[in-house]
């Protein structure tokens, strides 16, 4: 979702709130207690549930024995932009945000690493079968400006 339309959302929701405060004279203190706490969790909830791009802030489990791959989110690319590894081979992907907050998503192993802006995180897979796979960044506009990098799994 977009930044406007959380505004907009929010904007809505207080008229809605003002709307109801202004009807006091039917409506109890309590019932009007009530429809306030409602807008704000209502609000609330819409505003934690977006920025991820549905994969949420959990990192994937780092398998025992990873190799460590470190890899640099910045100005809407990765830096490695291609991995290399071998069937079976444990990875742990440590990702540095430089800029904003980034994530590395590698669909074909469930892999998934979220990093706040100036921090590093770890999470990792195993790669099991070969091929090459894409990884990329699942904020939303990230992957459509380009963020997204190849891992090509060798026998």
């Amino acid at each position: 979702m977009t930044q406007k339309f959380i505004i907009d959302k929010e904007i809505a929701m207080h008229t809605k709130i003002q709307q109801y405060s202004g009807m006091h004279t039917r409506l109890s203190g309590r019932t009007r207690r009530a429809v306030a706490i409602a807008a704000i969790l209502a609000v609330t909830g819409l505003v934690t549930s977006c920025g991820s791009g549905g994969h949420g802030h959990e990192n994937s489990a780092v398998p025992t024995n990873a190799r460590t791959i470190s890899v640099t989110a910045d100005g809407l690319a990765f830096s490695p932009d291609r991995m290399t590894a071998r069937v079976g081979e444990a990875l742990s992907i440590e990702l540095t945000s430089v800029d904003i907050a980034h994530d590395l998503n590698v669909d074909a192993f469930d892999g998934h690493v979220y990093a706040e802006a100036g921090q590093t995180a770890e999470g990792g897979f195993t790669a099991s079968s070969a091929g090459e796979f894409d990884y990329y960044c699942s904020i939303p506009g990230h992957r459509e400006a380009g963020m997204e990098g190849t891992l090509v799994v060798e026998e």
